[in-house]
């Protein structure tokens, strides 16, 4: 393990029946990149729940790769 202490790099979310995967994917990648460059000090927590619950015109559930409009809405809006 290069990050021991990123416990997010290691962590398997578990999205039930929700089908989310492009925001259970992009908000783990979140996750993993602010603790790998904070060089472990961040260990914040994201949760996918909070960008599946947007009701932006540009998301539409999981049809299509959105995930760049996902780090924009991370930067613009916040993701709890």
């Amino acid at each position: 393990d290069s990050y021991p202490k990123c416990g997010s790099i290691q962590e398997i979310k578990d999205q039930g029946n929700c089908g989310g995967s492009l925001a259970f994917g992009t908000v783990g990648v979140m996750c993993d990149k602010a603790c790998i460059a904070s060089r472990q000090a961040d260990q914040r927590t994201l949760y996918a729940k909070n960008l599946l619950a947007c009701r932006s015109s540009w998301w539409d559930g999981c049809s299509r790769d959105k995930s760049l409009y996902a780090w924009k809405y991370w930067k613009e809006n916040c993701i709890v």
